[in-house]
């Protein structure tokens, strides 16, 4: 599974780092006290820029596959979203040939937001994922080529998301949750009928980033800590293998983190974070 990260912009900021070892896991949980400025644009996915290379120099390169225009790698592309998904309708923001940045054919795309007939249910449905910005990528291989696309992440959010904050209740009365799975590229066996089970299953959930946002209104900075370890503990006990950032923050960051503002997060003063090696 590859996971698709966007590059980070850092701004200046002092930490101070205190290492607690649990009696439990072998492994380092950081406690990180964040006192200024953090990390910018975290769940933000940006707009991915790519140099393109005109397809003489790809042929004089010998990069990507010969005699093929733009728009047939599109239709390609969009044959493999139909056949995993049925009719789901998305406008395409962007779409990059393979180069010197990429070694890949790279379409951004985005859900439109409208009912449509989905052939393999039979029906019109409103896209639970619209508004999602998802990618689809060709990458060569020795026979030709193989597609891929971030797609179905969105497709498990939702249901993964809830399997967190149910665990998460159970510590924090006042806790919202977020799952990176749509910046995944899940295994095409992966489709339309696929169920969120049959991803935990498969251990392809496996490294999805869990950012948990706990109201610091309804539990003490001492308590939260103790509770974010004993959490994290629990959840690899159960043998998930998921990368954890449980922050405690003021109520007006909390409220705006519901309404999925969860780049402020990240931008402001005053963050206990708790966080997994």
């Amino acid at each position: 599974m590859r996971n698709k990260k966007m590059p980070l912009k850092k701004q200046k900021t002092n930490i101070k780092r205190t290492t607690i070892k649990t009696k439990h896991i072998s492994k380092t949980i950081k406690i990180v006290i964040i006192s200024s400025m953090l990390l910018a644009g975290v769940l933000t996915v940006g707009t991915i820029a790519f140099i393109d290379i005109n397809n003489k120099v790809r042929s004089s390169l010998g990069i990507g596959i010969k005699g093929e225009t733009d728009d047939k790698v599109i239709s390609q592309m969009n044959d493999h979203m139909k056949e995993k998904y049925g009719d789901v309708a998305y406008s395409r923001v962007g779409f990059f040939r393979s180069g010197f940045e990429h070694g890949y054919d790279l379409m951004n795309a985005k859900v439109i937001n409208s009912s449509f007939f989905n052939q393999k249910t039979k029906k019109y449905e409103d896209p639970k994922t619209a508004g999602a910005e998802f990618t689809i990528s060709r990458y060569k291989t020795d026979s030709g080529y193989e597609i891929k696309d971030t797609y179905f992440g969105f497709l498990i959010k939702d249901d993964f998301e809830k399997m967190i904050k149910k665990l998460a209740d159970n510590y924090f009365s006042e806790n919202t949750v977020r799952a990176s799975t749509g910046t995944n590229e899940y295994p095409n066996k992966f489709t339309y009928e696929s169920t969120l089970q049959d991803v935990i299953n498969s251990h392809d959930i496996d490294g999805t980033m869990i950012i948990i946002a706990v109201n610091n209104t309804s539990i003490n900075e001492g308590a939260f800590k103790v509770a974010a370890k004993n959490l994290i503990d629990e959840w690899d006990a159960a043998g998930n293998k998921n990368q954890f950032r449980i922050v405690y923050v003021n109520n007006d960051l909390f409220i705006k983190a519901t309404s999925d503002n969860w780049s402020d997060l990240f931008n402001q003063t005053t963050i206990v974070e708790v966080n997994e090696e």
